[in-house]
Protein backbone atom coordinates (compact mmCIF):
# COMPACT_ATOMS: atom_id res chain seq x y z
CA UNK A 1 0.00 0.00 0.00
CA UNK A 2 2.47 2.18 0.81
CA UNK A 3 4.46 2.06 -2.55
CA UNK A 4 1.21 2.66 -4.45
CA UNK A 5 0.65 5.60 -2.84
CA UNK A 6 3.87 7.32 -2.97
CA UNK A 7 3.42 6.13 -7.21
CA UNK A 8 -0.19 7.77 -7.01
CA UNK A 9 1.42 11.21 -5.77
CA UNK A 10 3.89 11.14 -8.15
CA UNK A 11 1.82 10.54 -10.91
CA UNK A 12 -0.28 13.39 -9.46
CA UNK A 13 2.42 15.70 -9.45
CA UNK A 14 3.73 14.98 -13.08
CA UNK A 15 0.22 15.86 -14.28
CA UNK A 16 0.00 19.03 -12.86
CA UNK A 17 3.19 20.07 -13.48
CA UNK A 18 2.93 19.75 -17.34
CA UNK A 19 -0.50 21.25 -17.23
CA UNK A 20 0.85 24.38 -16.57
CA UNK A 21 0.15 26.55 -19.82
CA UNK A 22 3.53 27.33 -21.23
CA UNK A 23 5.74 25.86 -18.57
CA UNK A 24 9.50 25.99 -19.93
CA UNK A 25 12.21 23.65 -18.72
CA UNK A 26 15.98 24.66 -19.04
CA UNK A 27 19.19 22.84 -19.05
CA UNK A 28 21.88 25.26 -17.97
CA UNK A 29 25.49 24.86 -19.92
CA UNK A 30 28.75 25.56 -18.12
CA UNK A 31 29.51 28.74 -20.50
CA UNK A 32 32.36 31.16 -20.30
CA UNK A 33 31.68 34.12 -18.68
CA UNK A 34 30.60 37.32 -21.06
CA UNK A 35 33.19 39.51 -21.34
CA UNK A 36 33.58 43.33 -21.92
CA UNK A 37 36.70 44.37 -23.37
CA UNK A 38 38.20 47.60 -22.14
CA UNK A 39 40.90 47.47 -25.26
CA UNK A 40 39.65 45.93 -28.49
CA UNK A 41 41.93 42.45 -28.45
CA UNK A 42 41.73 43.47 -32.24
CA UNK A 43 44.86 45.75 -33.43
CA UNK A 44 44.19 48.36 -34.93
CA UNK A 45 47.07 50.81 -35.19
CA UNK A 46 44.54 54.05 -35.49
CA UNK A 47 42.47 53.15 -32.78
CA UNK A 48 45.11 52.12 -30.25
CA UNK A 49 46.55 55.77 -30.48
CA UNK A 50 43.55 57.61 -31.15
CA UNK A 51 40.89 55.86 -28.93
CA UNK A 52 42.81 54.47 -26.41
CA UNK A 53 46.15 56.75 -26.56
CA UNK A 54 48.51 53.57 -26.62
CA UNK A 55 51.87 54.95 -28.38
CA UNK A 56 53.03 52.77 -31.21
CA UNK A 57 55.88 51.95 -29.46
CA UNK A 58 54.34 50.56 -26.57
CA UNK A 59 52.18 47.79 -28.76
CA UNK A 60 53.85 44.36 -30.00
CA UNK A 61 51.42 41.98 -31.95
CA UNK A 62 53.51 39.65 -31.96
CA UNK A 63 53.96 38.42 -28.43
CA UNK A 64 50.84 37.63 -26.70
CA UNK A 65 49.80 34.69 -24.22
CA UNK A 66 49.32 31.39 -25.43
CA UNK A 67 46.46 29.51 -26.04
CA UNK A 68 47.36 26.24 -24.33
CA UNK A 69 44.94 23.85 -26.03
CA UNK A 70 46.47 24.71 -29.46
CA UNK A 71 49.78 25.93 -28.38
CA UNK A 72 49.62 28.79 -30.67
CA UNK A 73 49.25 32.39 -29.79
CA UNK A 74 46.15 34.41 -28.86
CA UNK A 75 44.51 37.01 -31.54
CA UNK A 76 45.66 40.37 -30.82
CA UNK A 77 48.51 42.35 -29.45
CA UNK A 78 49.70 43.16 -26.23
CA UNK A 79 51.10 46.35 -24.65
CA UNK A 80 54.31 47.48 -22.74
CA UNK A 81 53.80 50.62 -21.50
CA UNK A 82 57.36 53.08 -21.78
CA UNK A 83 57.38 55.84 -19.66
CA UNK A 84 59.17 59.47 -21.36
CA UNK A 85 61.89 59.61 -18.23
CA UNK A 86 65.07 58.46 -19.69
CA UNK A 87 65.94 56.96 -16.25
CA UNK A 88 62.53 55.75 -15.95
CA UNK A 89 63.07 53.54 -19.15
CA UNK A 90 66.36 51.93 -18.14
CA UNK A 91 64.47 50.75 -15.08
CA UNK A 92 61.73 49.82 -16.89
CA UNK A 93 59.43 51.80 -14.58
CA UNK A 94 56.67 54.13 -16.03
CA UNK A 95 53.30 55.33 -15.01
CA UNK A 96 50.95 55.75 -17.55
CA UNK A 97 47.18 56.72 -17.97
CA UNK A 98 44.95 55.14 -21.13
CA UNK A 99 41.34 55.43 -22.13
CA UNK A 100 38.85 52.51 -22.68
CA UNK A 101 36.11 51.73 -24.20
CA UNK A 102 32.90 52.83 -21.69
CA UNK A 103 32.23 49.71 -19.73
CA UNK A 104 29.34 49.63 -17.04
CA UNK A 105 30.34 47.86 -13.92
CA UNK A 106 28.58 46.62 -11.00
CA UNK A 107 30.55 45.00 -7.38
CA UNK A 108 29.69 41.77 -8.78
CA UNK A 109 32.19 41.56 -11.34
CA UNK A 110 36.19 42.11 -11.83
CA UNK A 111 38.59 43.35 -14.43
CA UNK A 112 40.95 40.77 -15.63
CA UNK A 113 43.90 40.59 -18.01
CA UNK A 114 46.85 38.72 -18.83
CA UNK A 115 50.39 40.27 -16.90
CA UNK A 116 53.61 39.15 -18.12
CA UNK A 117 56.91 39.58 -16.23
CA UNK A 118 60.17 38.95 -17.75
CA UNK A 119 61.96 37.61 -14.42
CA UNK A 120 60.93 37.88 -10.64
CA UNK A 121 63.03 41.23 -10.34
CA UNK A 122 60.18 43.63 -10.39
CA UNK A 123 58.48 46.81 -9.29
CA UNK A 124 55.08 47.28 -7.48
CA UNK A 125 52.21 47.30 -9.42
CA UNK A 126 49.51 50.12 -9.06
CA UNK A 127 46.70 49.57 -11.35
CA UNK A 128 43.55 51.98 -10.89
CA UNK A 129 40.24 51.93 -13.25
CA UNK A 130 38.02 54.75 -13.35
CA UNK A 131 35.29 57.27 -15.03
CA UNK A 132 38.07 60.33 -14.60
CA UNK A 133 36.51 61.55 -11.58
CA UNK A 134 36.06 58.12 -9.00
CA UNK A 135 38.81 55.43 -8.85
CA UNK A 136 38.82 51.82 -8.04
CA UNK A 137 42.56 50.98 -6.85
CA UNK A 138 44.42 48.19 -6.43
CA UNK A 139 48.31 47.26 -5.31
CA UNK A 140 50.70 44.68 -5.28
CA UNK A 141 54.08 44.72 -3.95
CA UNK A 142 56.97 43.76 -5.48
CA UNK A 143 57.72 40.96 -3.24
CA UNK A 144 54.38 40.05 -3.91
CA UNK A 145 54.83 39.86 -7.30
CA UNK A 146 57.94 38.05 -7.49
CA UNK A 147 55.70 35.45 -5.71
CA UNK A 148 53.80 35.11 -8.50
CA UNK A 149 56.28 35.03 -11.14
CA UNK A 150 58.72 32.36 -9.11
CA UNK A 151 62.07 31.59 -10.11
CA UNK A 152 63.40 27.70 -11.31
CA UNK A 153 66.98 27.00 -12.26
CA UNK A 154 67.71 31.13 -12.37
CA UNK A 155 64.78 32.16 -14.68
CA UNK A 156 61.25 33.12 -14.50
CA UNK A 157 59.27 30.07 -13.61
CA UNK A 158 55.38 31.53 -15.03
CA UNK A 159 55.28 34.04 -17.91
CA UNK A 160 52.18 34.87 -18.77
CA UNK A 161 49.56 35.10 -16.00
CA UNK A 162 45.79 36.09 -15.62
CA UNK A 163 45.20 38.62 -13.35
CA UNK A 164 41.69 39.46 -11.65
CA UNK A 165 40.89 42.54 -10.15
CA UNK A 166 37.74 42.79 -8.41
CA UNK A 167 35.16 45.56 -8.28
CA UNK A 168 33.38 45.08 -5.14
CA UNK A 169 35.17 47.62 -3.29
CA UNK A 170 34.33 50.05 -6.09
CA UNK A 171 33.18 53.57 -4.76
CA UNK A 172 30.06 55.02 -4.72
CA UNK A 173 29.60 56.74 -7.40
CA UNK A 174 31.63 54.37 -10.01
CA UNK A 175 29.21 53.21 -12.36
CA UNK A 176 31.43 52.55 -15.29
CA UNK A 177 35.06 52.53 -16.47
CA UNK A 178 36.24 54.98 -19.05
CA UNK A 179 40.46 55.33 -17.89
CA UNK A 180 42.85 53.05 -16.79
CA UNK A 181 46.08 53.99 -14.86
CA UNK A 182 48.99 52.07 -14.25
CA UNK A 183 51.87 52.50 -12.54
CA UNK A 184 55.07 50.10 -12.05
CA UNK A 185 57.83 51.68 -9.87
CA UNK A 186 59.69 51.59 -6.72
CA UNK A 187 60.83 53.93 -4.25
CA UNK A 188 64.68 52.96 -4.28
CA UNK A 189 66.22 50.40 -6.76
CA UNK A 190 69.38 48.83 -6.99
CA UNK A 191 72.31 50.04 -9.24
CA UNK A 192 73.08 47.93 -11.96
CA UNK A 193 70.87 45.19 -11.13
CA UNK A 194 67.86 44.78 -14.45
CA UNK A 195 64.15 44.81 -13.55
CA UNK A 196 61.76 43.09 -15.36
CA UNK A 197 59.44 44.98 -17.84
CA UNK A 198 56.04 44.35 -17.63
CA UNK A 199 53.26 43.91 -20.34
CA UNK A 200 49.73 43.41 -20.58
CA UNK A 201 47.14 41.69 -22.98
CA UNK A 202 43.21 42.27 -23.39
CA UNK A 203 42.01 43.90 -20.21
CA UNK A 204 38.09 42.70 -19.92
CA UNK A 205 35.27 42.91 -17.54
CA UNK A 206 33.72 40.15 -16.42
CA UNK A 207 32.17 38.20 -12.86
CA UNK A 208 34.23 37.94 -10.50
CA UNK A 209 35.71 34.34 -9.46
CA UNK A 210 37.60 35.59 -6.33
CA UNK A 211 36.44 38.45 -4.07
CA UNK A 212 40.54 39.34 -3.59
CA UNK A 213 43.13 39.94 -6.23
CA UNK A 214 43.93 36.43 -7.47
CA UNK A 215 46.83 34.97 -10.53
CA UNK A 216 45.81 32.38 -12.17
CA UNK A 217 46.00 30.11 -15.28
CA UNK A 218 49.77 31.02 -15.22
CA UNK A 219 52.15 29.55 -18.03
CA UNK A 220 55.06 28.53 -17.65
CA UNK A 221 58.02 30.44 -18.71
CA UNK A 222 59.97 27.80 -20.69
CA UNK A 223 56.61 25.67 -23.07
CA UNK A 224 57.79 23.37 -25.28
CA UNK A 225 57.28 19.44 -26.86
CA UNK A 226 58.75 17.92 -29.78
CA UNK A 227 58.21 14.37 -31.92
CA UNK A 228 60.43 11.44 -31.69
CA UNK A 229 59.64 9.60 -35.37
CA UNK A 230 59.43 6.11 -35.06
CA UNK A 231 61.06 5.75 -31.43
CA UNK A 232 58.33 3.23 -30.65
CA UNK A 233 59.43 0.72 -33.11
CA UNK A 234 62.98 0.74 -31.81
CA UNK A 235 64.16 -2.36 -30.33
CA UNK A 236 67.62 -3.83 -28.89
CA UNK A 237 70.09 -3.19 -31.08
CA UNK A 238 68.06 -0.81 -33.56
CA UNK A 239 70.06 2.27 -34.18
CA UNK A 240 67.83 5.29 -34.20
CA UNK A 241 67.32 8.17 -36.39
CA UNK A 242 64.40 10.74 -36.72
CA UNK A 243 66.45 12.18 -40.31
CA UNK A 244 65.79 15.55 -38.67
CA UNK A 245 68.08 17.71 -36.92
CA UNK A 246 67.44 19.08 -33.49
CA UNK A 247 65.37 22.45 -34.06
CA UNK A 248 62.99 20.18 -36.62
CA UNK A 249 61.52 17.91 -34.04
CA UNK A 250 60.17 20.92 -31.93
CA UNK A 251 56.29 21.02 -32.11
CA UNK A 252 56.23 24.10 -30.87
CA UNK A 253 58.27 26.18 -28.40
CA UNK A 254 58.39 29.52 -26.21
CA UNK A 255 60.75 31.11 -24.15
CA UNK A 256 58.96 33.56 -21.79
CA UNK A 257 57.27 36.05 -24.59
CA UNK A 258 59.34 34.71 -27.70
CA UNK A 259 58.41 31.90 -30.16
CA UNK A 260 61.81 30.10 -30.02
CA UNK A 261 61.11 28.74 -33.41
CA UNK A 262 60.85 32.00 -35.32
CA UNK A 263 64.19 32.70 -33.79
CA UNK A 264 64.94 36.13 -31.80
CA UNK A 265 66.20 34.19 -29.07
CA UNK A 266 69.75 34.82 -28.35
CA UNK A 267 70.89 34.12 -24.84
CA UNK A 268 69.82 30.15 -24.94
CA UNK A 269 70.25 27.12 -26.65
CA UNK A 270 68.85 23.62 -27.34
CA UNK A 271 70.16 20.67 -27.00
CA UNK A 272 68.54 16.37 -27.27
CA UNK A 273 70.22 14.61 -24.75
CA UNK A 274 69.55 10.47 -24.47
CA UNK A 275 70.61 9.23 -20.76
CA UNK A 276 71.02 5.25 -19.92
CA UNK A 277 68.52 5.46 -16.95
CA UNK A 278 70.00 1.74 -15.75
CA UNK A 279 73.81 3.52 -15.52
CA UNK A 280 72.64 7.51 -15.08
CA UNK A 281 74.90 7.69 -17.73
CA UNK A 282 74.36 10.14 -21.00
CA UNK A 283 74.98 8.20 -24.12
CA UNK A 284 73.82 10.63 -26.81
CA UNK A 285 74.16 14.62 -27.14
CA UNK A 286 73.31 16.47 -29.98
CA UNK A 287 73.23 20.44 -30.84
CA UNK A 288 69.94 22.13 -32.36
CA UNK A 289 71.49 21.71 -36.02
CA UNK A 290 72.78 18.23 -35.53
CA UNK A 291 70.70 14.96 -36.74
CA UNK A 292 70.21 12.73 -33.79
CA UNK A 293 71.53 9.35 -34.25
CA UNK A 294 72.06 6.49 -31.45
CA UNK A 295 72.05 2.31 -31.28
CA UNK A 296 69.96 0.91 -28.08
CA UNK A 297 70.35 -1.80 -26.21
CA UNK A 298 68.14 -3.35 -23.88
CA UNK A 299 67.10 -1.04 -20.90
CA UNK A 300 65.35 2.08 -20.07
CA UNK A 301 66.32 5.82 -21.50
CA UNK A 302 64.98 8.73 -21.53
CA UNK A 303 65.35 11.09 -24.37
CA UNK A 304 65.39 15.07 -23.37
CA UNK A 305 65.25 18.66 -24.93
CA UNK A 306 67.42 20.72 -22.34
CA UNK A 307 67.61 24.52 -22.61
CA UNK A 308 70.59 25.64 -21.74
CA UNK A 309 71.91 29.26 -20.97
CA UNK A 310 74.66 30.61 -23.35
CA UNK A 311 76.39 32.79 -20.61
CA UNK A 312 77.35 30.27 -18.38
CA UNK A 313 76.17 26.59 -20.02
CA UNK A 314 73.79 26.36 -17.41
CA UNK A 315 70.27 24.02 -18.06
CA UNK A 316 67.71 26.06 -16.99
CA UNK A 317 64.60 24.28 -18.27
CA UNK A 318 64.04 20.93 -20.30
CA UNK A 319 61.23 18.17 -21.21
CA UNK A 320 61.76 14.66 -21.34
CA UNK A 321 60.45 10.80 -22.73
CA UNK A 322 60.99 7.82 -21.33
CA UNK A 323 61.67 4.65 -23.08
CA UNK A 324 61.73 1.07 -22.39
CA UNK A 325 63.84 -0.94 -25.07
CA UNK A 326 63.14 -4.83 -25.15
CA UNK A 327 63.92 -7.30 -27.89
CA UNK A 328 62.45 -7.34 -30.88
CA UNK A 329 59.68 -10.18 -30.87
CA UNK A 330 57.56 -10.55 -34.26
CA UNK A 331 55.14 -12.98 -33.77
CA UNK A 332 53.53 -14.48 -30.58
CA UNK A 333 50.53 -17.19 -29.95
CA UNK A 334 47.09 -15.27 -28.50
CA UNK A 335 47.28 -16.59 -24.54
CA UNK A 336 49.94 -19.23 -24.68
CA UNK A 337 49.62 -22.65 -24.87
CA UNK A 338 47.74 -24.18 -22.00
CA UNK A 339 47.71 -28.09 -21.03
CA UNK A 340 45.64 -30.55 -22.69
CA UNK A 341 43.07 -33.25 -22.08
CA UNK A 342 44.16 -36.33 -24.42
CA UNK A 343 41.24 -36.05 -27.41
CA UNK A 344 40.71 -32.29 -27.02
CA UNK A 345 41.52 -30.19 -29.72
CA UNK A 346 42.70 -26.03 -29.54
CA UNK A 347 43.31 -23.76 -32.18
CA UNK A 348 45.29 -21.01 -31.75
CA UNK A 349 45.84 -17.52 -33.94
CA UNK A 350 49.87 -16.52 -34.52
CA UNK A 351 49.89 -12.58 -33.86
CA UNK A 352 52.38 -10.60 -36.02
CA UNK A 353 54.23 -7.52 -34.55
CA UNK A 354 52.81 -4.31 -36.60
CA UNK A 355 56.59 -3.81 -37.10
CA UNK A 356 57.03 -7.11 -39.49
CA UNK A 357 57.30 -5.44 -43.33
CA UNK A 358 57.09 -8.95 -44.86
CA UNK A 359 57.89 -12.59 -43.61
CA UNK A 360 58.49 -16.01 -45.42
CA UNK A 361 58.86 -19.87 -44.11
CA UNK A 362 56.53 -19.98 -41.61
CA UNK A 363 56.70 -23.64 -39.66
CA UNK A 364 55.50 -25.07 -36.65
CA UNK A 365 56.93 -28.11 -35.22
CA UNK A 366 55.71 -30.65 -32.19
CA UNK A 367 58.97 -32.57 -30.35
CA UNK A 368 56.44 -35.26 -28.86
CA UNK A 369 54.30 -36.50 -31.98
CA UNK A 370 52.93 -39.27 -29.51
CA UNK A 371 51.09 -37.31 -27.21
CA UNK A 372 50.28 -34.35 -29.83
CA UNK A 373 49.93 -33.36 -33.06
CA UNK A 374 50.21 -29.83 -34.62
CA UNK A 375 48.89 -28.31 -37.92
CA UNK A 376 49.49 -24.36 -39.79
CA UNK A 377 46.85 -23.63 -41.84
CA UNK A 378 46.81 -20.91 -44.43
CA UNK A 379 45.19 -18.11 -42.52
CA UNK A 380 48.24 -18.71 -40.06
CA UNK A 381 46.33 -20.57 -37.15
CA UNK A 382 47.85 -23.15 -35.21
CA UNK A 383 45.68 -26.36 -34.44
CA UNK A 384 46.75 -28.57 -32.12
CA UNK A 385 45.63 -32.02 -31.56
CA UNK A 386 46.37 -34.40 -28.18
CA UNK A 387 46.18 -37.80 -29.21
CA UNK A 388 48.14 -39.28 -25.75
CA UNK A 389 50.29 -37.91 -22.35
CA UNK A 390 52.95 -36.01 -21.63
CA UNK A 391 55.43 -32.95 -21.71
CA UNK A 392 54.94 -30.91 -25.33
CA UNK A 393 57.02 -28.52 -26.68
CA UNK A 394 55.51 -26.32 -30.00
CA UNK A 395 58.11 -24.60 -32.14
CA UNK A 396 57.59 -21.68 -34.14
CA UNK A 397 60.01 -20.41 -37.07
CA UNK A 398 60.07 -18.08 -39.09
CA UNK A 399 62.07 -14.94 -41.39
CA UNK A 400 61.03 -11.46 -40.53
CA UNK A 401 61.93 -8.57 -42.44
CA UNK A 402 61.46 -5.26 -40.95
CA UNK A 403 63.18 -3.17 -43.89
CA UNK A 404 61.63 -5.16 -46.98
CA UNK A 405 65.39 -5.50 -47.66
CA UNK A 406 67.46 -8.57 -45.20
CA UNK A 407 65.52 -11.08 -43.46
CA UNK A 408 66.02 -12.57 -39.95
CA UNK A 409 65.43 -15.80 -38.32
CA UNK A 410 63.50 -15.97 -35.10
CA UNK A 411 62.13 -18.85 -32.96
CA UNK A 412 60.06 -19.42 -30.48
CA UNK A 413 58.53 -22.45 -28.18
CA UNK A 414 55.72 -23.09 -25.91
CA UNK A 415 56.02 -25.81 -23.41
CA UNK A 416 52.77 -27.46 -21.95
CA UNK A 417 51.54 -30.70 -20.90
CA UNK A 418 48.86 -33.12 -21.93
CA UNK A 419 47.05 -35.38 -19.50
CA UNK A 420 44.79 -38.53 -20.13
CA UNK A 421 41.19 -38.37 -19.41
CA UNK A 422 41.05 -40.76 -16.01
CA UNK A 423 43.68 -38.30 -14.64
CA UNK A 424 41.00 -35.36 -14.98
CA UNK A 425 38.38 -37.60 -14.04
CA UNK A 426 39.37 -37.97 -10.80
CA UNK A 427 40.59 -34.69 -10.00
CA UNK A 428 36.76 -33.71 -10.97
CA UNK A 429 35.18 -36.22 -8.71
CA UNK A 430 37.61 -35.03 -5.63
CA UNK A 431 36.39 -31.68 -6.43
CA UNK A 432 32.91 -32.68 -6.73
CA UNK A 433 33.09 -34.04 -3.53
CA UNK A 434 34.30 -31.76 -1.80
CA UNK A 435 31.78 -29.45 -2.93
CA UNK A 436 29.19 -31.63 -1.82
CA UNK A 437 30.45 -32.48 1.72
CA UNK A 438 30.84 -28.74 2.29
CA UNK A 439 27.03 -27.65 0.75
CA UNK A 440 25.52 -30.26 3.36
CA UNK A 441 27.62 -29.31 6.20
CA UNK A 442 26.29 -25.95 5.18
CA UNK A 443 22.84 -26.98 5.04
CA UNK A 444 22.37 -28.50 8.83
CA UNK A 445 23.60 -25.18 10.23
CA UNK A 446 21.06 -23.47 8.57
CA UNK A 447 18.65 -26.12 9.81
CA UNK A 448 20.04 -25.69 13.13
CA UNK A 449 20.19 -22.12 13.39
CA UNK A 450 16.21 -22.17 12.45
CA UNK A 451 15.38 -24.62 14.85
CA UNK A 452 14.23 -26.88 12.63
CA UNK A 453 16.18 -29.76 13.71
CA UNK A 454 17.52 -30.71 17.26
CA UNK A 455 20.74 -29.59 18.08
CA UNK A 456 22.79 -33.14 19.73
CA UNK A 457 25.10 -30.83 21.70
CA UNK A 458 22.68 -28.27 22.71
CA UNK A 459 21.50 -28.74 26.77
CA UNK A 460 17.77 -29.24 28.30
Amino acid sequence: MKKLAVFLLTLIISCATFAIPGAKFFAYADNEPQKHYLISVNYNEEDYQTKYGINENEVTSTIRPRNENIHALMNGASISPKSDVEEEQELNMFNRTYFTNQVTINSSQSVYMYVYLDSAKVHNLTIKFGDGINNVTHEISASNLAKEVGTENGIAKYGWMLLELPLNERPNGLNYISQMQIIYSSDTTIEGDEYSYIRYYAPYVAESKNTGISFFEKQDYLSLDFSLPNMDKVYNGDTWTPNKTTMQLFKYCFVGDVNYLTGGVVDYSFTLEIVNNDTLQMVGHYSETATPSYKFTEGDYSIRMVLYSNSDSRAVGEKSYTYHIQKYVPIYVNYGFGNMVNGQELVYDITFNPGIYAYRNLKVNCNNSKAATVTLTDDNKVIVTAKGSGNVTVTIDIEISRDNETYESYSTSYNFKIVNNNEVNWVIIAIIGALVLAGSVLIVVILVRRKQIINPLRKF
